[in-house]
């Protein structure tokens, strides 16, 4: 789907560059934030720059529709890097049954930003207590008993887990950046990601929150392998409730339809 761009493509996306609020780009614009992430990646001090270790990404209701609505793959759809004046994106790419990408006019997209509100992720336990009450069919020892029963409503992936790899991102990534930029001058950097389209299938969604995280390997040449963790809202009743899923599958090393991961 990657051709080189122009000089010409390359003005057009400069005509929006002083937008903050960019939610979609076109297929010229998307082949130069992905140009522009391709340069990054081998540059330690550009990384340091545009990568904002504490933001995250979000998603709207309407873009999800939309990537459910082009995706035509029933397991998963991907999200490719850019770089767009200066600020990190992911972009969603639809995807055909064979996983191949479907070209679109406009992808849409979501920039690096600050959280706009304090990210809250809640376990909720629920206790029911119940009562019982035995007559013996002879007519004495009136019986009571009390069982209290606890059921906690957890998240895709707990939410220990989830914090764990979400922490590793903020105290490592820069660590785990410097080394394959300069090391490996950005050949192991991830340029894309492959997601389970489960991920953004929760009921009632109303927006998806997206954060890098790191997890820690116990094989393999990296220490660290970088992943997408989707904190889901949805609302029930009058309440925010939340999912939380981190499947996705970097590439590199992920090799879609070569056996896994190298």
């Amino acid at each position: 789907m990657k051709t080189e761009t122009s000089n010409h493509t390359n003005i057009l996306f400069n005509q929006r560059i002083n937008s903050l609020d960019i939610t979609n780009i076109t297929f010229d614009e998307y082949l130069v934030a992905t140009d522009k992430w391709e340069e990054a990646i081998s540059n330690f001090s550009t990384m340091k720059e545009i990568l904002k270790m504490e933001y995250v990404f979000s998603f709207d209701i309407n873009q999800i529709n939309w990537l459910k609505a082009n995706n035509q793959n029933t397991e998963e759809f991907r999200i490719d890097m850019g770089v767009f004046n200066n600020q990190v994106m992911l972009i969603l790419i639809p995807l055909d049954s064979n996983g191949s990408s479907i070209e679109q006019e406009n992808y849409e997209c979501a920039l690096l930003k600050e959280l706009e509100t304090d990210l809250v992720l809640t376990e909720k336990q629920t206790v029911t207590t119940t009562k019982n009450f035995v007559f013996s069919k002879e007519g004495k020892n009136l019986k009571g008993e009390t069982i209290e029963k606890t059921s906690i409503k957890k998240p895709a992936i707990s939410i220990d887990n989830a914090v764990e790899i979400i922490e590793n991102w903020r105290n490592n990534a820069v660590e785990w950046f410097h080394t394959e930029s300069t090391k490996y001058r950005g050949q192991r950097v991830f340029r894309k990601f492959y997601v389970p389209i489960h991920d953004v299938q929760s009921e009632n969604l109303t927006k998806s929150i997206c954060t890098f995280a790191l997890k820690e390997t116990k094989s393999g040449q990296q220490k660290y392998l970088p992943t997408l963790v989707f904190i889901n809202h949805k609302q029930v009743d009058n309440f925010i409730d939340i999912d939380i899923f981190d499947w996705t599958k970097p590439e590199p090393p992920y090799r879609p339809g070569g056996g896994g991961f190298d």
